[in-house]
């Protein structure tokens, strides 16, 4: 036999490992099986999940599925976290004797990463990626979790077979209509992806037999990843999951993705979670996008991931006053809001602004400074960022209310610091201010807050303040807002005052992070808190 003859059958032995192993789980493709969910299409939307005939319809706060995600750590959490379960632990995490590059909470942890999550396979590679497990790696040259994601899946569609792969395989790309910038980001992936894998050979054993399904794979994550979070919705990672990807898009969602259910030695469930109540037939809609952006941003992001325009309740609404675009009305002693446009008044007043130009240019910069301080929170925030920050704070709260988009954005940021620094009182004045951010309305209904009822951002921020309340802490007017905050002026005020807060964090967890977990570690943390506050009370 000649050697060409030999490596055509060597290959084809190699692609024949693709079908099916007879331990191969049941795969997504009967995911929606004993759900409430079904698969339906519409001319507007395409595939999506509704809610299915028959079942009567199900409440708010319903897990209406939960289901394995092919999901992996970020790079800034791989020395902080366990590579299977993602528990957070600062210290004492068991690193992979071969790679070097894995860390695991116990010995318990690492045989199931090593044997479920397949770092069997992953170890090897990372070794060939590093040319020598002998020197630690460095997390700069890290392949990236969108290289390692793709490549776990690969693994597994070789190890579980057509029909789990099936799913994955039908999942929307958008590859023709990607921008070049796109396209160029996707490229340079596959090729970190192949070298990964092992170039060529190591690609076609795993059913990838030419550059252009690889191009195809890798805008299919693009177009169809989630964020990995953990149980305050800190993204800690990339996931995904096909069934799940079929949900289509809506600026007022009637459901969302979390992952609440996060315990040692086990890998949270991706879950879908009713906010209200669905009747049978119901599209099943959550956002893409970060509820609390303006229109302008929502629809661009859309546009260019995702390639369509949204049309619904909330973007097509007129004659109202968006909360994430509103600025306060000038006159002493009103609290309105005024809405920008040709002739801008007050709503409550009808007092027209003063300096509007003046007030549009601050806007705008502190605009610019958003996507830094974005950017900054989730990889290192810059020291000269944290001063900019904390010197836009005072001019732009003395403008726009805290529902506008780029106070929310500094308020959240400074409010983490304040946390990570210890400074109670701070924390605990800008907690509240996006407690009362996220929850104003631009009009009468729910929809035109920023965060709807049962949200989990809701429940995070509750459960943050009722805890900040339990502090013992001076109550002094922060210097980074130019409007005091109402500050409960006793221990016996914000005692009181924190049982309110967390009796509404627990009822938003319970809906917000599922029936399935009773609200997940949100509501669980939230209970213990309420526990400690009745026995000091009583």
């Amino acid at each position: 036999m000649s050697f060409q003859a030999a490596k055509a059958q060597r290959l084809a032995r190699e692609r024949g490992r693709v079908a099916a192993q007879p331990d191969a789980p049941a795969g997504p493709i009967h995911a929606l099986q004993d759900t409430p969910l079904e698969i339906a299409s519409s001319s507007t939307h395409g595939r999506g999940l509704c809610i299915a005939a028959g079942t009567g319809g199900v409440a708010a706060g319903t897990t209406l599925v939960a289901l394995e995600a092919v999901s992996v750590l970020n790079t800034t959490q791989l020395g902080v976290r366990c590579h299977y379960c993602y528990a957070r632990r600062e210290q004492g995490l068991l690193r992979c004797s071969r790679c070097r590059f894995a860390r695991y909470c116990d010995a318990t942890c690492q045989a199931a990463g090593w044997k479920i999550a397949r770092h069997r396979d992953e170890c090897e590679a990372l070794q060939r990626w590093y040319a020598g497990a002998d020197a630690l790696p460095d997390l700069d040259r890290d392949p990236g979790p969108s290289v390692r994601v793709l490549a776990q899946l690969l693994w597994l569609r070789r190890r579980r077979g057509p029909a789990w792969w099936a799913p994955f395989a039908a999942m929307q790309s958008h590859r023709q209509d990607a921008s070049a910038v796109q396209k160029d980001e996707a490229a340079q992936i596959a090729v970190r992806l192949a070298k990964f894998i092992g170039a060529e050979a190591g690609l076609r054993t795993l059913g990838i037999d030419s550059a252009k399904a690889l191009l195809e794979l890798v805008c299919q994550y693009q177009t169809n990843a989630f964020t990995l979070t953990d149980a305050q919705l800190d993204p800690i990672g990339a996931a995904l999951e096909p069934t799940v990807a079929l949900l289509n898009h809506s600026c007022t969602p009637n459901a969302v993705v979390v992952f609440s259910s996060a315990t040692e030695h086990t890998r949270c469930p991706i879950e879908v979670v009713a906010l209200r109540d669905l009747t049978e037939g119901e599209p099943v809609y959550t956002s893409y996008v970060d509820l609390a952006a303006p229109l302008p941003v929502r629809q661009q992001t859309l546009q260019e991931r995702y390639h369509f325009t949204c049309a619904c309740r909330l973007c097509t609404r007129s004659r109202w006053v968006d909360p994430r675009t509103a600025r306060w009305c000038a006159r002493p002693g009103c609290h309105g809001w005024v809405a920008p446009a040709a002739r801008p008044c007050c709503r409550q007043c009808r007092a027209g602004e003063t300096d509007t130009e003046a007030k549009e240019a601050l806007v705008a910069e502190a605009l610019e400074l958003v996507p830094k301080i974005h950017r900054g929170m989730h990889t290192q925030l810059d020291e000269s960022l944290v001063v900019q920050l904390r010197a836009m704070l005072p001019r732009i709260s003395a403008v726009v209310p805290p529902s506008h988009y780029a106070m929310w954005t500094l308020v959240h940021a400074a409010h983490v610091l304040a946390i990570e620094r210890c400074d109670w009182d701070e924390a605990t004045q800008l907690t509240m201010l996006l407690c009362a951010g996220m929850q104003a309305r631009g009009a009468r209904d729910e929809p035109s807050t920023l965060y709807p009822a049962g949200h989990p951002q809701r429940a995070v921020l509750l459960a943050t303040l009722g805890r900040l309340l339990l502090q013992e802490a001076p109550s002094t007017p922060s210097p980074l807002l130019a409007r005091t905050v109402p500050m409960p002026t006793t221990p016996e005020a914000r005692a009181r005052l924190a049982h309110t807060v967390l009796r509404q964090a627990l009822t938003e967890a319970e809906r917000g992070f599922g029936s399935r977990t009773r609200g997940g570690w949100v509501a669980e943390s939230v209970r213990a808190s309420l526990r400690n506050v009745e026995q000091a009370c009583a």
